[in-house]
């Protein structure tokens, strides 16, 4: 409009000013400058309070971003403790984990050596012939030789004794190591 009214009104000279004052651009500032210092302190006041508006726009735009963001993740926490609290973890369950873990990826380790404490033990038929002769019935050879003669000394009496009780203790214990490699042999996984 500004072209239609101005090029009755003015001729402006000068190396492409008519083809810049086509532009819309050019045809404000044009009539800003006409209008007067007044009015330029207005546009520019203006422009300032533009310029407030994107930044302020641009701020709430990247705070709703963020809100977005956290929504998201508060989200995937209430989720993934939901996920914990199904599994109902225990206290020091990680350590346990581990323990079995290791006890399961030795497990062939374990047995062999449950095996051989065993025949060490009782001398029974898992022995590999290695000629050596099971504890139980070494020391229940002890047993008797102390116990035959122990009537004569009375210190001889209370080292029978002794003999006897450990003697039971290890018969015991030979029991709960039967016990293990049963359990083994039934369910490795039970280590």
């Amino acid at each position: 409009m500004l072209s239609e009214v101005a090029s009755e009104l003015v001729t402006i000279h000068g190396q492409s000013e008519q083809i810049r004052l086509k532009t819309a651009s050019k045809q404000r500032e044009a009539l800003d400058e006409f209008a007067g210092p007044q009015h330029q302190s207005l546009v520019e006041q203006y422009r300032n309070l533009w310029a407030e508006r994107i930044s302020v726009e641009s701020r709430l735009d990247e705070l709703i971003t963020q809100q977005q963001e956290r929504a998201r993740e508060a989200e995937l926490l209430r989720l993934g403790l939901a996920e914990i609290e199904r599994v109902s973890p225990q206290a020091n369950e990680d350590e346990q984990l581990f323990a079995e873990s290791q006890k399961l990826a030795n497990v062939e380790t374990i047995r062999a050596g449950v095996l051989e404490a065993h025949v060490r033990l009782t001398g029974s038929e898992y022995a590999e012939g290695d000629g050596a002769s099971a504890i139980i019935d070494l020391l229940d050879g002890a047993v008797r030789a102390i116990g035959s003669i122990s009537e004569h000394d009375p210190v001889l009496e209370a080292l029978a004794s002794k003999l006897r009780e450990t003697q039971f203790t290890l018969g015991d214990l030979a029991g709960e190591i039967s016990q293990y490699m049963d359990g083994l042999e039934s369910d490795p996984a039970r280590l």
